[in-house]
C-alpha cells in the first residue's frame, strides 16, 4: 500500500511540473463585463464552451495565431429582451467586418488580344501574381494566410461570405500553370496543398456533392493534378504534397480522377436523318 501511495503521490507531483512548465509557455485571455443575465458560448479555434457570469478567461492557450469568437445564447437573448432584428443587424454586421478583409480578385484586361484573353483564362498565373504583389507586397504567404482566414471564418463563425471567397481563391490557385515552376512559388504551392488538405479533414464527406458546393473542387484538383503530370522538372516536395492531398480526397470524397470531367467529354452533335440523306 505504501508503494502505491508513493506512486500515486509522484504522479501527482510530476503533473503540477508539467502543468507549470507548460504554463510558462502559454498565454492566457481574461474576460471582462461578463453578461450576468444568461448564458452564452466562448470558443477558441475549434474548441467552443457553454459559460455563465462567473466566466473569467481562458488559460494555457498555445503560441500562435487563434480564432476566438463568443456568441450569445437565444435563451440568454430573450430574457435579455434582445429582438430578432437586432441580432440579425449584428450578423450583417458581422458578415460586412468579414468581407472587408477579402482581397479583390483581379480580373482579366477587358480590351486584351484575343489569344492574351485566351492564355488569361487556361492559366491564371498572372492574375495570381498581380494579386500577390498588389494586396502581400509580393509575399505569396499573406495569400496564404487569406484563404486560411476565409476557411476559418465560414467553418466556425459559419459566414457563407467566407466560404465564397474560399472557392474564389482555390479555384484561382488551382488554375496556374506557369507559376508552379516560379522558384518564388514553388513553396507557397506545396504549402497550400498542405493546407487545403488539413481544411477538408473538417469537412463532411457530402459536402462537394451539388447544389450544395458544385463539382468545382474535383475539377480544378484534377486540372490541377494533370499539370504536375504531363509537367516536368517539377519540385519533389511539391509532387509529394500533391500526391497525399489526392489520395485524401479520393478517400473521404471519394473523388475519382480518372473520369472525363462533362468539360472536357467530346460534344454529341446529333443530325436528323432526313439531313443525312442530303
Amino acid at each position: 500500500m505504501s508503494k502505491m501511495y508513493i506512486l500515486e503521490v509522484m504522479e501527482h507531483v510530476d503533473a503540477i511540473r508539467k502543468i507549470r512548465r507548460t504554463s510558462r509557455q502559454t498565454s492566457s485571455l481574461g474576460s471582462s463585463d461578463v453578461p450576468v443575465n444568461g448564458y452564452f458560448e466562448i470558443g477558441i479555434d475549434l474548441n467552443s464552451w457553454t459559460a455563465g457570469p462567473m466566466f473569467k478567461g481562458i488559460k494555457l492557450i498555445p503560441p500562435g495565431i487563434h480564432f476566438v469568437f463568443y456568441r450569445q445564447l437565444d435563451e440568454a437573448l430573450e430574457n435579455m429582451g434582445v429582438e430578432e432584428e437586432k441580432r440579425e443587424a449584428e450578423l450583417k454586421k458581422f458578415t460586412v467586418q468579414s468581407r472587408s478583409f477579402f482581397s479583390s480578385i483581379p480580373l482579366a484586361p477587358k480590351y486584351a488580344d484575343p489569344k492574351d484573353l485566351t492564355a488569361y483564362h487556361m492559366d491564371k498565373s498572372l492574375l495570381l501574381e498581380t494579386l500577390v504583389q498588389r494586396e502581400y507586397d509580393g509575399n505569396p504567404n499573406g495569400l496564404l494566410g487569406e484563404i486560411q482566414y476565409a476557411f476559418i471564418i465560414f467553418l466556425l463563425a459559419q459566414v457563407y461570405e467566407g466560404f465564397e471567397q474560399w472557392k474564389t481563391l482555390v479555384t484561382l490557385v488551382l488554375s496556374c500553370e506557369r507559376a508552379i515552376y516560379d522558384s518564388n512559388y514553388v513553396k507557397f504551392f506545396k504549402n497550400f496543398l498542405i493546407a487545403i488538405r488539413k481544411q477538408l479533414k473538417h469537412i463532411n464527406e457530402d459536402f462537394f456533392v451539388e447544389p450544395i458546393s458544385e463539382t468545382f473542387l474535383q475539377y480544378h484538383l484534377k486540372s490541377f493534378f494533370d499539370c504536375l503530370d504531363e509537367g516536368t522538372n517539377i519540385d519533389h516536395d511539391l509532387i509529394s504534397a500533391a500526391t497525399k492531398l489526392k489520395s485524401f480526397v479520393k478517400k473521404k470524397f471519394r473523388m475519382n480522377f480518372e473520369l472525363v470531367l462533362n468539360d472536357e467529354a467530346p460534344v454529341v452533335v446529333e443530325i436528323e436523318e432526313d439531313k443525312l440523306s442530303t
